[in-house]
């Protein structure tokens, strides 16, 4: 049952045919399915970057073109906008891929922390639609002052203008204040 079911919602939302339609309507979900989660966020700054954006170094790829795209800095800022780290300049780049509508975003950035200058590795991945870009990050540090960014999985919505992209930081899942059970 449950495979007819999985089946069906593929067939819905057109990904695969020759499966009836499912037997709800298009404003209700199936009965047996659980309302989907919305997990907890919490803003943990913002980030300021800057990059080589009019110059993509451009590749030719199977599913498009692949870019790299030079950073050349940047600030992290805590959530009262006091500076939190450096986006380092020359230090990784945006190495995504533009197939025929969506530009595939690969970030890699390295920041120094101003609280003990110890540094951190950041990872961004997502996709850019017009202006705005929707990523998932990544951060690992050995920053004591800073240990809160590993483990945890960040997003953010982000606007470009120009070449300067900004960005709120949020943490998602539970607060680090939370007790768990």
């Amino acid at each position: 049952m449950v495979f007819t079911l999985i089946l069906q919602t593929l067939a819905y939302f057109g990904i695969i045919s020759n499966v009836p339609t499912p037997p709800w309507g298009v404003d209700q979900a199936p009965a047996s399915l659980p309302p989907f989660p919305n997990p907890p966020s919490e803003l943990w700054g913002y980030a300021n970057g800057i990059y080589e954006a009019n110059v993509g170094h451009g590749l030719n790829v199977t599913n498009g073109r692949r870019v790299n795209v030079k950073v050349l800095g940047g600030n992290w800022t805590n959530p009262d906008g006091s500076l939190l780290a450096h986006i380092l300049p020359g230090i990784g780049g945006d190495q995504g891929y533009k197939d025929a509508a969506t530009f595939h975003q690969d970030i890699r950035q390295t920041m120094q922390f101003v609280s003990d200058n110890k540094y951190g590795y950041v990872r961004l991945k997502g996709y850019r639609s017009g202006v705005n870009v929707w990523v998932i990050i990544t951060v690992e540090t050995d920053s004591v002052a800073n240990l809160k960014f590993n483990n945890r999985l960040l997003y953010s919505v982000a606007m470009f203008k120009g070449d300067t992209v900004m960005a709120p930081i949020w943490a998602l899942g539970p607060s680090e204040h939370t007790p768990t059970l």
